[in-house]
């Protein structure tokens, strides 16, 4: 690449980088010589916009260096080449950039010796992103042993949801009018999900779903495993979506594939789910159990990247918990980027068959039960009866019920068993920005 080629290349994209419209995301990235921050996510989430927001807030031209390895001008570039832009950088801004933003580095042939060379020099903060259908987290770990953070980004909280709707919103000063309008958006966000695209578009949600569902198969699983039979890849995709914010058994699928004569094996079925969990489109959550080994051979819950998708298959009216705890389950993962000691679970308690949805954990510590219920009667009752029980199992009194409209706290008394039992509505507990 020509030198005059490289200076035009970094010019244009810092002008077209002043233009684009960012809206805010409420992320806090690491700015660290110390290790390589890596940002990962499903595809469509908004990395490389939360990556423009952070630059923007935080840095002027001659602070960073900005280069996306899919773009035509860096085409075929070697790592020689692409080093080069740091010291063209410099030769425009009388200055090494201290940021370096990689985007898409995965097109780049060697790009982890470039890195590895970068990082050792101690001289910049390094930022990599890239589709997740190529750069993924395991692959990460494998390259960069051990000197890279991974950042997770999920599609928009229900927090960026309203600064994308425009919706200013104050908790300690909310008129009833205020309340309304924030409750009548909460239900749209359960109803549209967090895709940046199809929030600031909702009248393309349709087209947006059945195109990203295209794209994860061919792309994130055809092409990147050379998975040879789309059929059963799109049938198992299917079976995600109807079981979202339930236990998932694979050996029950490989029952109905065949009662549907699809040839599929049980040990394919498992290799599929574990490539929908590597491309983020689904995260699955094991039983808590004292026993390190019990808890991974557990069967696991099953969540969405986002909940929108459900809409694939037509199913939103009747699915509000599944959907609220969905929600909640995408909240505890996106505060795990600010608390990365903390695990989550579900639990179980036999002979009563009680579920718990969310044990978080940190260390040997179990920090907070979490139970999320949109009706009342005799299915809230159920879910407190449930929270008592494991609080009383796992040493536990921070307690929480998460709902759609209760608020408050209250002592109960169950069959021997006591507990204080915070109840807050879902909404509130996505715009307080705290677990406990």
């Amino acid at each position: 690449m020509e030198t005059s080629q490289a200076k035009k290349y970094l010019l244009d994209k810092k002008e077209d980088f002043r233009k684009i419209t960012v809206f805010p995301r409420f992320l806090s990235f690491i700015s660290t010589s110390r290790f390589i921050t890596t940002v990962i996510g499903p595809r469509r989430a908004g990395k490389t916009y939360a990556l423009y927001g952070f630059i923007k807030k935080n840095l002027s031209d001659e602070d960073f260096l900005l280069a996306n390895f899919e773009d035509v001008d860096l085409s075929g570039i070697s790592p020689v080449e692409a080093k080069e832009l740091i010291s063209i950088h410099a030769q425009l801004y009388k200055k090494n950039p201290r940021f370096l933003f990689l985007d898409e580095i995965q097109a780049l042939a060697g790009w982890q010796k470039l890195v590895l060379s970068l990082y050792e020099s101690k001289q910049f903060i390094i930022f990599l992103s890239g589709s997740s259908s190529r750069l993924l987290s395991k692959e990460i770990a494998t390259s960069l042993r051990g000197r890279s953070l991974s950042h997770l980004v999920l599609p928009l909280s229900f927090a960026e949801f309203l600064v994308f709707q425009g919706i200013h919103q104050d908790l300690e000063k909310l008129s009833s009018t205020q309340e309304n309008k924030l409750l009548a958006a909460f239900e749209r966000y359960v109803d549209l999900g967090g895709f940046p695209d199809i929030v600031l578009e909702p009248e393309r949600a349709e087209q947006f779903l059945r195109d990203y569902f295209d794209v994860v198969v061919y792309r994130d699983i055809i092409e990147r495993f050379q998975v040879q039979n789309t059929g059963i890849v799109r049938f198992l995709m299917q079976a995600a979506l109807s079981s979202f914010s339930s236990v998932v058994s694979v050996h029950r699928i490989f029952q109905t594939a065949k009662s549907k004569n699809l040839e599929v094996s049980k040990k394919t079925l498992y290799t599929y789910m574990n490539h929908l969990e590597e491309s983020f489109f689904v995260f699955l959550l094991k039983k808590f159990s004292f026993s390190a080994r019990e808890s991974a051979s557990s069967l696991p819950k099953l969540y969405l990247n986002d909940v929108g998708l459900r809409n694939v298959l037509h199913s939103a009216s009747s699915e509000k918990g599944k959907s609220y705890e969905n929600i909640v389950f995408l909240e505890l993962k996106r505060r795990q980027n600010e608390h990365p000691l903390q695990e989550l679970f579900y639990y179980r308690i036999q002979p009563h068959d009680y579920e718990v949805d969310f044990v978080v954990k940190e260390k040997s510590s179990i920090l907070q039960l979490i139970q999320v219920v949109a009706g009342g009667g005799e299915e809230k009752e159920r879910e407190v009866r449930a929270l008592l029980l494991a609080g009383r199992d796992l040493n536990c009194k921070n307690l929480l019920v998460l709902t759609e409209d209760k608020e408050g706290e209250k002592t109960i008394h169950w069959h021997g068993v006591k507990g204080r039992v915070r109840f807050l509505p879902v909404w509130k507990w996505l715009l307080r920005g705290d677990v406990f």
